[in-house]
């Protein structure tokens, strides 16, 4: 009987503090900070490569990691995002965000050509366009 309770007990502590946990990351997101619209955002990888499918693969992770990184979004499941604020505001953001990217990945070196786009969907406006890579077709 009482290593149930125990058992309840720690159940009960494990289940507040991810409820506590998930309440602070939920109060600290982009939307309630910044007031204004949702600027929607397309990011779009394109890629050239005639070699191996897992040193593509394996590329494609590295430049897609970078930018979800500055960004803060999962580009590798969905590739698009959004953040609230004014057009000029949240445009700059993102600039800002993928030269810094583009920033980390430099120095690598690459097998394949790879065009990062990142399009502001409200405005159908391209924000940033990099190319890593050497381009096999020249």
């Amino acid at each position: 009987m009482k290593k149930k309770l125990m058992d309840l007990k720690y159940s009960l502590v494990v289940i507040l503090s991810v409820l506590m946990l998930s309440t602070v990351v939920a109060s600290c997101g982009d939307d309630e900070e910044e007031p204004g619209d949702n600027i929607y955002y397309s990011a779009v990888l394109s890629a050239e490569y005639d070699g191996s499918a897992d040193v593509l693969s394996q590329e494609i992770a590295t430049i897609r990691n970078a930018f979800s990184k500055t960004l803060g979004a999962n580009l590798e499941k969905v590739p698009n995002f959004h953040f609230k604020g004014t057009l000029e505001r949240c445009d700059s953001k993102v600039r800002n965000a993928c030269t810094e990217a583009k920033a980390s990945l430099a120095g690598k070196t690459w097998q394949g050509y790879y065009v990062m786009t990142v399009t502001n969907e409200n405005t159908d406006t391209k924000i940033f366009e990099y190319a890593f890579g050497t381009n096999k077709g020249e």
